[in-house]
């Protein structure tokens, strides 16, 4: 019997590849020689870096950059050489863990360590950069990324201005002429499935802004200081970036790329899967394990246990979702997209239990489905 093991992370308690791991042991409890292919997936956020690094055979390095309040912190990156590739997490350096909920200040906070990062990979040869989204607690509108590598915000008097929300209020152009040619050599590919604009109700401020701090009496300035940065980039670069698809993840950064870089937006997941060539491993021969921390109603919007299982069901393989948290909105995704959906834990108790348990959890309820897999074998 032949299995691909395609798991998100279970947040809090397993990795992705901690995840496929435990649901590998659990199928070799019931089929001791079946056909495991382990392909751990991510959407853009945590165990994006992990997850191609591991794929395109990378390693992981370590930097010292400025966190989103300024403080230094050590951001991990991926970097494959024989393609050139560097896979980097913006989490890493201005994600919503490193600042405690009491101490964010959403007009601080700013983005300068990941272009940091980016500057790293450039003088390393990366010739194509992967970025993943998720996780930040700025909502500079990639501002202080662009800064890191040379841009100045500039106010009315072509004075500089400080690279935050607080200083975008007084934005009105930007001065690119210091940004280092070697860019124009290079492809970034952003890994985002946020679909958000820029601005406004459905934009980065509005949707993201209260969870990184914002008040909601702040909002409206904040949005309106965005505006006025992507304003100024159109203006600089001739693109038209505020209302593309997906030009207000991680609060907006994705607009400085969009507007002076070669970059495009992409599903994580999708980027992932297309990596590492799943369609082609998949048949109608095969069983297909997913899951992630929480299966709901939500999980069919873009997520990656959704698109695994969309692309098995084309492939005419059964797919099999296993989450953490189960909620009443997960039978909406039965029998469409997944064969049947799995909550993981065995006894009554609570989160912090759950998650301490998640691995042996998992395992035990990869080996339940195998029993039945293998009952209906014999019927």
């Amino acid at each position: 019997m032949r299995f691909i093991i395609a798991p998100d992370s279970f947040k809090e308690s397993l990795s992705a590849s901690q995840a496929a791991l435990a649901m590998a042991a659990g199928i070799e409890r019931v089929f001791v020689d079946a056909d495991i292919r382990l392909i751990p997936i991510a959407d853009g956020g945590e165990g994006t870096c992990e997850v191609i690094t591991q794929a395109l055979g990378g390693e992981i390095h370590r930097v010292q950059v400025r966190g989103p309040l300024g403080m230094e912190t050590t951001a991990a990156f991926g970097y494959a050489p024989d393609s050139g590739t560097a896979i980097i997490e913006v989490a890493e350096a201005i994600g919503i863990h490193l600042i405690p909920a009491a101490s964010r200040d959403i007009w601080r906070a700013c983005s300068f360590g990941v272009g940091q990062l980016l500057q790293t990979a450039l003088d390393m040869g990366a010739q194509r950069i992967i970025l993943g989204l998720g996780g930040s607690v700025t909502n500079d509108g990639g501002a202080g990324m662009l800064h890191a590598l040379g841009v100045r915000v500039l106010d009315s008097a072509g004075s500089p201005l400080p690279a935050t929300p607080r200083g975008l209020q007084q934005c009105t152009s930007v001065d690119w002429s210091a940004v280092d040619p070697r860019w124009q050599e290079v492809e970034i590919v952003i890994a985002s499935d946020v679909t958000s604009p820029a601005t406004g109700p459905e934009g980065a401020t509005y949707v993201f802004g209260p969870q990184k701090g914002a008040q909601l009496e702040d909002l409206p300035a904040l949005d309106t200081a965005i505006g006025r940065w992507v304003t100024a980039l159109e203006e600089a670069s001739g693109r038209a970036i505020g209302e593309h698809p997906g030009a207000g993840a991680a609060g907006a950064l994705a607009t400085g790329l969009l507007a002076f870089f070669d970059a495009t937006i992409t599903p994580g997941a999708d980027l992932i899967l297309d990596l590492v060539d799943f369609s082609g491993q998949c048949d109608e021969d095969c069983i297909v394990f997913t899951g992630e921390g929480k299966i709901d109603a939500q999980t069919a919007v873009g997520k990656g246990p959704a698109r695994v299982a969309e692309l098995a069901r084309k492939r005419g393989a059964r797919a099999f979702a296993f989450g953490g948290l189960v909620d009443e909105g997960a039978q909406k995704l039965l029998p469409e997209l997944f064969d049947a959906v799995i909550p993981i834990n065995r006894s009554v108790g609570d989160l912090a239990g759950a998650l301490a348990g998640a691995q042996g959890n998992l395992r035990e309820a990869s080996a339940m489905v195998c029993h039945i897999l293998a009952a209906h074998s014999r019927s």
